[in-house]
């Protein structure tokens, strides 16, 4: 099998769709498998990585910078000032209208996921943040947020997935690898026998 499942060929919806095919084909694999030589597979995906962005940049839609564009981009800006004033609800109005306006920005989805969470709307805020990793599959915040939406939702084996996928895309971050571990007891990314988690086996401590 080639590094990509992907070619110049496929238009931007297929590219990504390919990308985040194989992103969840190595998670089924590693879950069967417990997890054993999952840490591994960061460093390799990251080579599938850095050949996707490449065809990701020549593929992603450009909005046309029109009337719809300049009042998206006003909207963004408004919501963004609202978010970081702790005024959620009025801050996702403004990038539900930035988003119904320009939806090809994964950012405008992006924060509304972001402002539904803070109102504790997490089914809405998964719709979001899939949204917005349909139009940009490499970003860990937006895997990584899905997952805590799916897992304050109880649903458990969508957020291990996500949570999985956040490291594959940023595998110098552990904590996605912590949270499997909080939700799978049997998970075992090392191989030995597990006492306190993946971080005792690389640092030879507890975590906490």
């Amino acid at each position: 099998m080639a590094i990509l499942d992907f070619h110049e060929n496929m238009d931007f919806d297929e590219l990504c769709e390919a990308y985040i095919g194989k992103l969840k084909s190595i998670v089924e694999k590693a879950r069967r498998k417990k997890w054993q030589g999952f840490l591994q597979h960061g460093a390799s995906f990251k080579k599938i990585t850095d050949a996707f962005i490449p065809l990701y940049a020549q593929k992603k839609p450009r909005p046309k910078k029109d009337e719809d564009f300049e009042r998206a981009e006003l909207e963004f800006k408004l919501g963004k000032k609202e978010y970081y004033q702790g005024k959620y609800r009025e801050a996702a109005e403004h990038f539900q209208n930035a988003a119904s306006l320009v939806p090809q920005k994964h950012s405008y989805h992006g924060f509304l996921g972001l402002a539904l969470k803070k109102m504790g709307s997490y089914d809405a805020a998964a719709k979001s943040f899939k949204t917005a990793i349909s139009l940009y599959p490499v970003s860990r915040d937006y895997w990584l947020s899905l997952g805590e939406c799916l897992e304050a939702l109880g649903v458990k084996s969508g957020a291990i997935e996500a949570y999985a996928i956040a490291f594959l895309v940023e595998p110098s971050d552990l904590k996605p690898i912590k949270k499997i571990e909080a939700l799978d007891p049997t998970a075992n990314f090392t191989g030995k026998k597990r006492k306190s988690g993946i971080f005792q086996k690389l640092f030879g401590r507890n975590s906490s």
